[in-house]
């Protein structure tokens, strides 16, 4: 586009300037405004006024900030007499035939224009995502799945989701494995000085003595038995597999009654409410033999169930990301 020339603008099918230039006039309402070399509130005045007459031809879009008033809102004193644009005006207009350069736009997200989050607004995003993970019973794995990933793009571009894959840093379902792994290694090492037997020896005892009871720990032995890639298989006693699995079926019964009694309250209380809606209802049949079924279960044998289910099934891959 050559200096100085400006792509005529559609307002002003609808407005002429006056000799001066600094006031311009409405053709269909004959109302003046002041005139600063902007057509963003001519433009605004056609949207609310008159409609059809902006809709006939399209306009250009990339008008400056607003810089108009009305003249009877303005101090001082107004020109009058309107007049149309002289065909020297009219020749330049054609002349520049060039479509105006855009302005680059930024990325408007959530009402802001950043580019990238706050510490805070990121920790808050991890605490929500780990809620979602403990509350669901989801896997850890989730977070690097192609559909979670979009959906999160999709939500929040700017936010990079964790890494939380166990391969990624050692957890505590791992530290039984390890440590049985480390024992095994010591003792199928091979060495034929004297020294190197005697520190092979020494090696066994002190990993024996200092770790070897972590097997008998509540939350280590828990934590193991509930990891699907390891199970009762990563123990090295058959006695500490067998405690984990009893004091994950009593806590496991403990959630199940507590559960089935905040049941049986809260349908208590809305039992007479519904009794006479149920009368009617084709699903009264049902939801008794339900309710039937839930006063005559077992936490404990149900919870047994539930272990036995999930220790039946195959280890998953010890290299599989959970």
């Amino acid at each position: 586009m050559r200096p100085g020339c400006k792509q005529r603008s559609v307002v002003w099918e609808s407005f002429r300037k006056n000799f001066d230039g600094k006031v311009v006039t409405c053709q269909v309402r004959k109302k003046e405004f002041k005139y600063f070399g902007n057509t963003t509130n001519l433009k605004e005045h056609l949207k609310r006024m008159h409609p059809f007459k902006l809709n006939t031809v399209p306009g250009n879009e990339d008008d400056p900030s607003d810089q108009l008033q009305t003249i009877n809102n303005a101090s001082g004193p107004s020109t009058s007499s309107a007049s149309f644009i002289s065909p020297s005006q009219s020749v330049t207009s054609k002349q520049c035939s060039e479509p105006p350069s855009k302005r680059p736009r930024q990325l408007k997200l959530f009402g802001s224009t950043k580019n990238e989050l706050t510490e805070t607004e990121i920790k808050e995003i991890d605490k929500c995502v780990v809620k979602m993970i403990v509350s669901d019973y989801q896997p850890l794995s989730i977070v690097e799945n192609v559909g979670f990933l979009e959906y999160t793009k999709k939500l929040q571009p700017l936010y990079s989701v964790p890494k939380l894959s166990g391969e990624n840093y050692p957890t505590i379902s791992l530290v039984i494995p390890l440590i049985r792994g480390l024992q095994y290694m010591l003792k199928n090492f091979r060495t034929e000085t004297t020294i190197g037997i005697e520190f092979k020896n020494k090696l066994i005892d002190v990993v024996g003595r200092r770790l070897g009871n972590l097997e008998k720990d509540k939350i280590v032995a828990k934590s193991t038995l509930l990891d699907p890639r390891l199970k009762k298989t990563a123990f090295g006693l058959q006695e500490n597999a067998d405690n984990a699995h009893k004091w994950i079926r009593e806590e496991l019964t403990n959630k199940i009654r507590a559960k089935n009694d905040n049941t049986e309250i809260t349908e208590s209380d809305t039992t007479q409410s519904t009794s006479s809606a149920n009368i009617c209802s084709v699903w009264k049949h049902f939801d008794d033999k339900v309710a039937q079924v839930k006063i005559t279960s077992n936490p404990n044998a149900t919870a047994s169930i539930m272990i036995r289910q999930y220790l039946e099934i195959p280890p998953l891959d010890r290299k599989k990301i959970l």
